[in-house]
């Protein structure tokens, strides 16, 4: 019986690859949270929109809104009308300053601000709160509408932290 000759040792040393780093798949997370933060910062064009169209209603002497709208400018429109021509005008600037302010509050938000989202958040529910004590009834019509709409900014300010989180580097 023969023995097999000997096998000579291989000169050149293995050759080492690198493992390749895991792929993460946080660019569709991460487009997905966008997509929710600047849907939830869109309530506030929409809630500076139709309370626009409510003031205008008021103004021209109309008798429904919308109930996304703001109770803040229903009411200051009426309050303010009922002082005549100055009263108009007082309203005007009302409506403008107060609308102006929830559509700044859009622009920050869908940036990813979340002082927007709060301090917008805060002011709705306040809005809301309107409805509630109204003296006649609560409106459950608009409460509820300004609940669904408060839960669409609160999941805009949900991305929005998550966001900010991602993009935070991690303190060694």
């Amino acid at each position: 019986m023969e023995t097999p000759p000997p096998v000579p040792p291989d000169p050149a040393p293995p050759v080492v690859r690198p493992v390749a780093a895991p792929v993460v798949s946080g660019a569709p997370a991460n487009e997905a949270l966008l997509r929710a933060q600047r849907g939830g910062g869109r309530w506030f064009f929409w809630i500076a929109g139709l309370s626009l169209i409510n003031s205008v209603v008021i103004h021209t002497g109309g008798n429904f809104n919308f109930v996304v709208g703001l109770g803040f400018t229903a009411i200051g429109d009426t309050v303010l009308h009922s002082i005549g021509p100055v009263g108009h005008i007082l309203a005007y600037i009302f409506d403008a300053f107060v609308l102006s302010l929830f559509v700044l509050f859009g622009y920050f938000a869908q940036q990813g601000k979340i002082w927007a989202f709060i301090a917008g958040l805060v002011l709705y529910a306040l809005d809301a709160v309107i409805y509630a004590v109204l003296p006649d009834t609560p409106e459950w019509l608009p409460i509820g509408f300004h609940a669904f709409v408060l839960f669409g900014i609160w999941g805009g300010l949900q991305a929005a932290r998550k966001l900010r989180h991602a993009a935070t580097p991690p303190v060694i």
